[in-house]
């Protein structure tokens, strides 16, 4: 029995280049996307922070109203844990410590927006949100952003309460542009 014929196995060079290319355009179309992990989880945690700002001012607003001092320009009410929150005209102050610190519970650092957050979330009291955020009777907010960024980065949650007169609201959201 003479066989002529070698056997070979494997693969032919042009279905290796089309394996090539197909993987190729598959990492051009997915691998973008996937980059973009951390700043898709950055924004939906800001996005989270503005909605617990939202939630604790709430709170305040309607504790303060059902004991009747919505119109006082300086009060505070005490929580569950005898906490004093700072209220003026029937909203959390604008202030970190005296207010938000107690309703919101995180791992926060306070800092200035140009620094670089190294905890879970950094807040800043006097952030100038002006060319951001146009507010009647106050330029400066609260922020709050995650780790890995700063308040100068449009990735933060923000609190801005003009709480100089009665029937002012605060203006709370979220700016993700830059996450």
């Amino acid at each position: 029995m003479n066989n002529n014929s070698v056997r070979q196995s494997g693969f032919t060079l042009i279905e290796l280049i089309i394996v090539i290319v197909i993987l190729g355009i598959l990492s051009a179309v997915a691998l973008p996307r996937f980059l973009n992990v951390q700043g898709s989880a950055n924004a939906s945690i800001v996005k989270s922070m503005a909605n617990h700002l939202q939630k604790a001012s709430d709170m305040v607003n309607g504790k303060v109203t059902l004991e009747g001092r919505a119109a006082t320009n300086s009060t505070t009410i005490t929580d569950e844990q005898g906490n004093s929150i700072s209220v003026a005209y029937g909203y959390p102050h604008h202030d970190w410590n005296s207010a938000f610190e107690f309703m919101i519970k995180a791992n926060v650092t306070m800092t200035s927006a140009s620094a670089s957050c190294t905890n879970d979330f950094c807040v800043d009291e006097s952030h100038d949100i002006s060319g951001t955020i146009t507010a009647t009777g106050a330029n400066l907010a609260l922020v709050m952003y995650p780790r890995s960024t700063t308040g100068n980065d449009s990735c933060y949650a923000y609190y801005i309460y003009d709480q100089t007169s009665a029937g002012n609201e605060p203006l709370i959201g979220a700016i993700t542009t830059g996450c």
